[in-house]
């Protein structure tokens, strides 16, 4: 008997005939769950730590876009043996640019070989410089911002929101103990910190002015604090990312003025400054912060097969907060300490 299925081809269902997908089937029973030797299974666990080992997840910088990447990705090169090297040279130069042989490259990507400079390029700027194209992630295809000032790299997530002229996100802390159970926070603490979209209409009113530095008002609407454990932590043992300090917010604001064409026209105000603490937790976050004993949930959310290393620790560490940064789940772990 001959059956016509759904795409119009012919299916056989004569007694005795077996389809083809049945005699796979048939075979299985056959190999399942048998016993490989012990070579096949040695040449599967060496194929997994060639893969997963440490030379398999070495990462290198390219000295052409300064991203990095598996080194998999990468070509060690002499600088002088890059393919259409002179693609890499500056449109427009600027004073702070530190070129090498004329070209605007990751400057600590460089190592020194034989006594030569070399560095490693990835398949993606070599392909375009192979096609005499500038990569698109090439620092010489206005890719390149220079080092952050010291002005503004020590700035806080608080003394960042006071100073900025734009608010596209909210920032939502998440702290408990480092210890599990513990009833205090003397052994430190830890946590995540979350970044949402921020409705740009409850802060509308706050933004409308060119006036600096933001009032510390804004603080309340962009920062969330929810501290699992403890109630009533005290504002000393509230983590160093939180603190604001009032010189550090203005020398910021100089240098802004000075340096950034968007700042050019800003006013800083005296008064405004005098209203952000000299060192410490501004109140609107100390009064938004809330408090939780759900300690269930933290658990939770810690729960897995690896150990942190918290549980291994002597309490040498009790000054710390790690907290984890990200949008999301996802995020880079980063240690910071309390002051």
């Amino acid at each position: 008997m001959k059956i016509v299925n759904k795409r119009g081809q012919k299916k056989n269902t004569e007694p005795g005939v077996k389809a083809p997908m049945e005699s796979q089937a048939a075979d299985i029973p056959s190999k399942f769950f048998k016993v490989q030797p012990d070579s096949l299974v040695k040449e599967c666990i060496a194929h997994f730590i060639n893969r997963t080992g440490n030379d398999a997840l070495a990462m290198e910088t390219c000295v052409s876009c300064a991203r990095e990447l598996a080194t998999s990705q990468m070509t060690l090169l002499s600088l002088d043996a890059i393919p259409n090297c002179h693609l890499l040279a500056p449109f427009e130069p600027h004073p702070a640019h530190e070129l090498t042989g004329g070209l605007l490259l990751h400057t600590k990507a460089i190592i020194r070989k034989n006594g030569k400079l070399h560095g490693f390029v990835c398949a993606e700027c070599m392909r375009n410089l192979g096609k005499k194209r500038t990569p698109r992630f090439a620092l010489a295809n206005g890719m390149w911002t220079g080092d952050v000032p010291f002005e503004l790299s020590v700035l806080t997530i608080p003394e960042q929101i006071l100073i900025c002229k734009h608010f596209s996100a909210a920032y939502i802390v998440k702290m408990f103990p480092m210890r599990r159970g513990a009833k205090s926070v003397n052994s430190g603490l830890r946590g995540n910190i979350s970044t949402y979209r921020l409705d740009t209409n409850e802060i509308a009113d706050m933004v409308g002015d060119n006036i600096m530095p933001r009032q510390t008002k804004i603080l309340a609407s962009t920062i969330g604090v929810t501290i699992v454990g403890p109630k009533n932590i005290p504002e000393q043992s509230m983590p160093g990312f939180l603190h604001v300090r009032r010189e550090r917010v203005q020398k910021a604001l100089v240098w802004l003025a000075a340096n950034n064409p968007f700042y050019a026209n800003v006013v800083i105000s005296d008064e405004r400054l005098h209203a952000i603490l000299e060192d410490g937790v501004p109140d609107e976050i100390l009064e938004a912060t809330r408090y939780s004993d759900d300690t269930e949930e933290v658990d939770r959310e810690r729960a897995g097969y690896v150990p942190e290393d918290d549980d291994q620790s002597d309490g040498s560490d009790a000054d710390k907060c790690a907290l984890s940064y990200g949008n999301g789940a996802a995020g880079i772990f980063n240690n910071l300490h309390i002051s």
